[in-house]
């Protein structure tokens, strides 16, 4: 269980680089559609449908690699995850999703760091095969559930927001799709007035303008403002390759509208974090609707369709400035509480050492070769191969090394 949390703790360093990737894939190929093409609106539909494919391919190499030290194996983990993808684009024809790669891919590691290659890869397939003929099997019969819970909400667009955003990381496509261009698409006559789009597909009451500010103009305050918010808080807090990713995945939600991958950067960072992240688009999207901001957008809310239809901007920028400082100082409040980048999840063979030296409170710093100790009294010398001088201890250099990858100062 521990080595489990330790890898969970890991995960913004094991997945910088599939963070990476897909950023930098999305943002070249939105950037590619600000050409007015159909053959780049087509491109752009065929990489963004695709991108979980490409971010399970990394993160299963990734995450493999990270754990097992060994590039076959991870190359067997990644492999598995395409016979996944594969199997399922096959049956219901959607590639495997973000949260489903990272989930799958932790559990390969488990089995490509115990078995050997052959074992491990053999596995880690059949595993996929089972799993994606499982969930694609009852693909029809998920979505018709969703689509009947959806249709319950009656107008509730904060709440369909909200939902939106988790689905998104859980499935390989947007929740709107599901309505947008399929059973709810087209026109409806209703009460002497024609209605279409998110009005027909919510139950929204009134006039379809209000069913912008209600369905749609709070997508802006989540893309730009919580975004802002949330970058400003943890940007000093992550080093190296993180800060990249995270840096990108920003850039990405705030310039073309797609927070997936900074969403799930959330997420993996800091899982309560994202929970008071999914909260604050509630009170974007009730922001929106109580202000009566009507900012509609075509595919997902970039900037350029912000400044194309802006409206109210005093009143959209000043909600926005206020729910970025909402945003700082209510995910600051969760990491003060819950931060689980700066806890110490020990492996077992460093637990013993540290129970030796008298527990993780009377480490006070690991360097140059020497533990320096709070209490010497408290060092067990019969569990442990050391030499103590004071409150300086000496230690073997392998369990010194052990030691120094978490305490050192």
């Amino acid at each position: 269980m521990n080595n489990l949390f330790l890898r969970l703790k890991n995960l913004p360093f094991y997945l910088s680089l599939a963070f990476i990737f897909s950023a930098l894939t999305l943002l070249f190929i939105n950037t590619l559609t600000l050409i007015p093409s159909t053959q780049m609106e087509k491109l752009y539909a065929g990489v963004n449908s695709a991108v979980t494919f490409l971010f399970a391919l990394a993160a299963g190499v990734m995450i493999n690699y990270r754990v097992c030290k060994n590039t076959r194996k991870a190359l067997a983990a990644g492999f598995s995850l395409l016979l996944f993808d594969a199997v399922l684009f096959t049956l219901c024809g959607v590639h495997i999703s973000f949260l489903l790669s990272i989930i799958l891919s932790l559990a390969f590691s488990f089995i490509t760091e115990k078995l050997s290659l052959i074992n491990a890869f053999a596995v880690c397939s059949l595993i996929s095969l089972a799993i994606a003929l499982g969930l694609g099997l009852s693909y029809d019969l998920l979505l018709s559930l969703l689509k009947s819970f959806c249709t319950q909400m009656k107008g509730r667009g904060a709440i369909i927001g909200m939902i939106n955003n988790a689905y998104s990381l859980a499935f390989s496509e947007n929740l709107a799709s599901l309505f947008y261009n399929n059973d709810y698409s087209g026109t409806a006559y209703v009460n002497g007035e024609i209605v279409s789009g998110v009005t027909n597909i919510f139950k929204a009451q009134g006039v379809a303008g209000d069913s912008v500010s209600r369905f749609l103009t709070g997508k802006y305050f989540v893309n730009i403002f919580l975004s802002l918010g949330i970058f400003a808080l943890l940007f000093n807090k992550l080093e190296d390759e993180k800060k990249t990713a995270f840096s990108l995945c920003f850039a990405l939600g705030v310039i073309f509208g797609d927070v997936r991958l900074f969403a799930l950067f959330v997420l993996v960072y800091n899982p309560i974090m994202y929970l008071g992240y999914l909260a604050l688009i509630i009170v974007s999207y009730l922001t929106a609707y109580l202000l009566d901001i009507r900012i509609a957008y075509e595919r997902a809310g970039s900037v350029f369709e912000l400044f194309r239809d802006f409206d109210k901007p005093f009143y959209f920028i000043l909600a926005g400035v206020v729910l970025s400082i909402l945003t700082y100082f209510l995910e600051s409040i969760i990491i003060s509480k819950v931060d689980f980048s700066g806890r110490k999840i020990l492996p077992k063979e460093v637990r013993q050492i540290v129970k030796a030296l008298g527990g993780e409170r009377n480490i006070e710093r690991a360097e140059e070769g020497i533990i320096t100790v709070t209490n010497p009294n408290l060092i067990n010398i019969l569990s442990l191969d050391c030499e103590i001088k004071g409150d300086k201890v000496t230690l073997l250099p392998d369990d010194f090394d052990l030691i120094y990858r978490f305490f050192k100062i």
